[in-house]
């Protein structure tokens, strides 16, 4: 089960560090364009050689397993009455020799084409450092020359702002942009925990189903909606926020205006050339 397919999700979590500070990262395999298990995703801090387990695995299952781009399929294990038994062994050469040896051929060009595909995709590659509230407060007030401050607002079952993690912050020029100029914060509209703000706290409210947070309704002025994009000035102070999908064209010409400054100097309408319309 794909999260971008069916809006899937998979319970992560970091059995190496329980207790580790959460972070957000993006979980992805290494065989399929389609291998997004989790798309900035609150876990647990990870470092090299941890172990992350995935509470459910939807279609991932052994049934549905093959050998494809000559991955061994791995064992199975029966977890009964709090002892592990072995049911299916892991898979080795020497089991798949002979399936390989049909295939060796064609994963070697597909193995050329890829590292040729990856080498290339990845000179342009981009990542935006997304950080907590607290991370970006603290760097506000510690760092000689401190940036202003994004806020991308959001929550786990919001389909547009996953595409605009996809098609926005992934692109290298916003990326690159964002990363110069401003502090970058993911924030959950629906998170439980609290956040301090200009000598008040705020916490999550239990409404509904779910609920909200009340950060997030004080930064998006009372109007809850998701993605919202937060701009704040050197000393966290409001600038404007932006409800909705920005492609990146119309997202850069939102984050210049107030990066570089310019809202000092002209009116959006002015900046925008609209003025007299």
């Amino acid at each position: 089960m794909l999260p971008m397919l069916y809006g899937a999700t998979h319970s992560i979590s970091n059995i190496s560090n329980p207790a580790g500070r959460e972070r957000y990262y993006s979980v992805v395999g290494y065989i399929c364009e389609t291998d997004t298990f989790a798309s900035n995703k609150r876990i647990n801090e990870i470092t090299e050689g941890d172990i992350l387990c995935f509470k459910n695995a939807g279609a991932y299952c052994f049934t549905m397993a093959s050998n494809y781009n000559s991955r061994f399929r791995p064992p199975e294990v029966l977890w009964h009455k709090g002892k592990a038994i072995l049911i299916r062994e892991r898979e080795s050469f020497k089991h798949s020799k002979k399936l390989m040896k049909t295939y060796s051929l064609f994963f070697s060009k597909s193995f050329l084409f890829l590292s040729v595909l990856f080498i290339s995709a990845a000179s342009y590659a981009q990542e935006v450092n997304w950080i907590s509230w607290d991370e970006a407060a603290k760097l506000a007030s510690t760092d000689k020359n401190p940036k202003k401050v994004f806020i991308d607002v959001y929550t786990d079952w919001c389909g547009w702002c996953k595409k605009m993690d996809k098609d926005t912050f992934q692109n290298p020029e916003v990326a690159a942009y964002m990363e110069n100029n401003y502090y970058m914060v993911k924030f959950d509209g629906e998170g439980k925990d609290p956040i301090e703000y200009k000598g008040k706290t705020y916490k999550f409210v239990p409404s509904g189903r779910k609920g909200y947070h009340e950060f997030a309704a004080a930064l998006m002025q009372g109007r809850l909606s998701y993605p919202t994009t937060i701009f704040l000035d050197e000393e966290l102070n409001m600038l404007s926020p932006v409800p909705g999908y920005q492609k990146p064209e119309p997202f850069m010409e939102i984050a210049r205006y107030f990066g570089d400054n310019i809202y000092k100097e002209k009116d959006w309408k002015a900046y925008t050339g609209e003025a007299g319309k």
